[in-house]
């Protein structure tokens, strides 16, 4: 019998595990929270612009998206109506039709408790300004309209500074307006393109330190002036109040000052890196977060894309308690969720948004991925499964009925079934300055890796690494890179263009000999690949808590804490996370994971290290008579597994926790056959035809006991099935 049909045959029996998931007081509390907000109407402005008017400006490629990211998560999870939300995009995105509709829109028809949300996705640029300077430096950020160009007479520019943004925001406040949220998904200091992304700044690096800034514009100065007279402020008044904080509300930034903002490329789609990750972030959080864990969360993961730069930044009004507001002033309004029922067809089918997907896991969503359909009340409706590949983030699918129940536009959908793509490869982008044709390069590494996929270095390919020498002009834009390798060197790159430690060598290295010491790194590679391809924290139905403390040699303990939030329903732990939200642990630090299985059956554990270059290890079981004994945890029993320090090389650092209903047997096998005598240590993972090929057979939801290769599809379930990641930077100590 078919999956599909079999679900369709013991409906009753599903029916009874979604809605007995959550607590009463859980619910209770959505919806005193829903309730609650519905006498406010909530009122948005996006922004997205991807080409220019002005000749010589960057084209990017994800601004456009970034704002239908923005208005499914409004409309869908935060309640918004869609009449009350407007964009502009591209050549609509106009100077004057921004502020236009800034005013219109939102400043005139706000009332005192309604929530206001500006976002804007595009190019950033840094603006000279004089007059009002608030800053050592007299140098105000500003966001580039479709039609700011450059007056070759004066210097000066017509985008729409910070400084106007602060004067139009104040009169929220004059007006009683409390629940106010910009979002800029833009950068201030230099862009051009780095690796496969497009910096989204329209001044380069070189203009920013040759201090070559331009300067306000005319036009931009006297729509200051026309402000600070309605608002009744001199030029004093208004630099002491922007000094103090911003004018209302919270404003959040998609980078620091002096950092880049990544256009970046996901899997079929560019997005602005930090707009997809907190999207995503919204869509699967259980729990509501307050402004501040929202942006630690998000600037953890754009620090994962690109280690040494793009970190989210807040900066909330004076006397606001960022600790107590949720993102956006509102709740959300619907269960966790990984992607939403945007349109009805016949006969059962769907169009389906899937703005939820964590960015690593989106090619497990691909035709026959299944998903359980849930009513914005929370109740199971029936599952979805997928029956067209993904197109960008939309994509198709059937809805099987329990107890005859009908999908609606609004209802959401929540992870069942991921299918891990048959073969798994790892694509290989090609910088031009090998000097040598994409087919040279692919014929040269098919020698001695065969399975990579290879293609030119160009915007709209998702690649995940690049091929290419270390340059004089490369190195000159890694300045906030450390220790990079010597000039001329040959080696790969993360699609950010930042060098993959431990992947270079000496200079001039023939392509030949670079192949060979790299096949090594790019099996690393790909086993990295295919065990993120697992990762479900988020999604996973099982419940279990983790714990990650390190000893430092002060005797000072810190933990790391994670869960599985869709388990049951009850209270998620939120880990105080600091800074960029990534824990920073001395060389040598004694590291102890414990994992506590609040399940009444028991689950086999695992534990995989990935260090900064990409090495994968097996920490746990790898030394016993007995592998499969040594993984078992009992129900609601609490294991810790082997104590491990914090080793070389320093940097980003990833555990896996493996949690599964069944035993890891083909796994396990492979690894007690492995397993030198004696062996003190963890087991390294150096061919992934072996391990990885036996781990996702034993993963597979249905088990058929049939002996499985890496070219067959495996499914996941999210029942049996639990990979969570705890990401932590090894640094010198001190």
């Amino acid at each position: 019998m078919k999956r599909r049909h079999f679900i369709q045959a013991t409906s009753a029996a599903l029916s009874a595990v979604g809605l007995n998931q959550l607590t009463l007081e859980h619910r209770a509390l959505r919806y005193g929270k829903a309730l609650a907000q519905n006498t406010s109407r909530k009122l948005a402005l996006l922004i997205g612009v991807n080409n220019y008017a002005a000749p010589g400006t960057d084209t990017l490629l994800g601004p456009t998206n970034d704002v239908e990211l923005q208005r499914q998560l409004l409309i869908h999870r935060f309640g918004f109506h869609p009449s009350n939300i407007k964009s502009l995009t591209n050549q609509g995105a106009t100077r004057e039709s921004i502020l236009t509709l800034y005013e219109e829109h939102l400043i005139k028809q706000a009332k005192p408790g309604d929530v206001v949300v500006f976002h804007f996705s595009g190019h950033g640029e840094m603006v000279e300004e004089i007059d009002v300077c608030d800053e050592d430096d007299c140098q105000n950020g500003a966001i580039v309209p479709y039609d700011s160009t450059l007056n070759t007479q004066d210097g000066s520019v017509d985008s729409i500074m910070g400084h106007s943004r602060f004067l139009m925001d104040a009169m929220f406040a004059k007006n009683g307006v409390e629940n106010v949220t910009v979002i800029l998904d833009c950068c201030y200091s230099g862009g051009g393109k780095r690796g496969n992304v497009v910096m989204r700044s329209r001044v380069s690096d070189q203009t920013i330190r040759s201090g070559q800034l331009p300067r306000i514009s005319p036009t931009e100065q006297a729509f200051q002036q026309e402000w600070l007279g309605r608002l009744g402020w001199s030029e004093d008044e208004f630099i002491r109040r922007r000094q103090a904080g911003v004018a209302k509300g919270v404003v959040i930034t998609s980078s620091r000052r002096d950092q880049k903002s990544a256009d970046y490329p996901f899997d079929g789609f560019y997005a602005g890196a930090f707009t997809y990750l907190l999207t995503q972030h919204l869509w699967q959080l259980a729990t509501d977060q307050n402004v501040g864990q929202v942006v630690r969360y998000v600037s953890r993961s754009t620090r994962s894309l690109s280690e040494h730069s793009q970190v989210p930044e807040f900066e909330p009004t004076e006397g606001m308690i960022v600790d107590e507001a949720p993102l956006y002033q509102s709740f959300s309004e619907i269960p966790p969720a990984e992607a939403v029922i945007t349109e009805v067809l016949e006969n059962n089918r769907i169009k389906i948004w899937l703005g939820g997907l964590d960015i690593q896991t989106l090619a497990g969503f691909g035709k026959d991925a299944e998903f359980s359909l849930l009513s914005k009340e929370e109740e199971l409706k029936g599952h979805v499964v997928l029956d067209q590949e993904r197109v960008e983030l939309k994509t198709e699918g059937t809805f099987i009925s329990l107890n005859g129940a009908v999908p609606e536009v609004g209802d959401v959908l929540q992870e069942t079934f991921r299918n891990i793509p048959s073969p798994v490869t790892l694509t290989v982008g090609v910088e031009p300055s090998l000097n040598l044709s994409t087919e040279q390069v692919a014929q040269q590494l098919k020698t001695k890796v065969d399975f990579l996929e290879v293609y030119p270095v160009q915007a709209g390919k998702h690649v995940h690494c690049i091929l290419g020498r270390l340059s004089t002009e490369v190195k000159q834009r890694l300045t906030e890179v450390p220790d990079l390798p010597a000039t001329n060197s040959l080696g790969l790159f993360k699609v950010t263009g930042e060098p993959i430690p431990g992947s270079f060598d000496i200079p001039d290295e023939s392509l030949d000999a670079a192949t060979s010491r790299l096949r090594p790194i790019f099996k690393g590679l790909l086993i990295g690949r295919i065990l993120r391809l697992l990762l479900n924290g988020n999604t996973s139905r099982l419940n279990i808590q983790l714990a990650l403390k390190a000893t430092r040699s002060s005797g000072r303990g810190v933990q790391v804490l994670a869960t599985t939030p869709r388990s049951r329903g009850e209270d998620v732990l939120i880990p105080e996370l600091q800074g960029d939200g990534i824990e920073k642990i001395p060389l040598g630090t004694r590291l102890e994971i414990t994992v506590t299985n609040n399940e009444s059956q028991e689950l086999y554990m695992s534990l995989i290290g990935i260090n900064s270059h990409g090495a994968v290890n097996i920490l746990s079981p790898y030394k016993y008579e007995d592998p499969e004994a040594e993984s078992r945890v009992g129900a609601m029993e609490v294991y810790s597994f082997p104590r491990i320090r914090a080793t070389e090389p320093v940097g980003l650092s990833e555990l896996l926790v493996v949690a599964s209903t069944s035993p890891l047997d083909k796994a396990l096998k492979i690894i007690k056959r492995n397993v030198p005598p004696n062996n003190r240590s963890s087991i390294p993972i150096t061919e992934p035809n072996e391990v990885m090929t036996a781990l996702l057979a034993d993963l597979d939801s249905r088990r058929s006991g049939e002996s499985s290769t890496i070219n067959t599809t495996s499914q996941i379930d999210t029942r049996q099935v639990a990979v969570v990641s705890l990401l932590y930077r090894v640094v010198e100590a001190e």
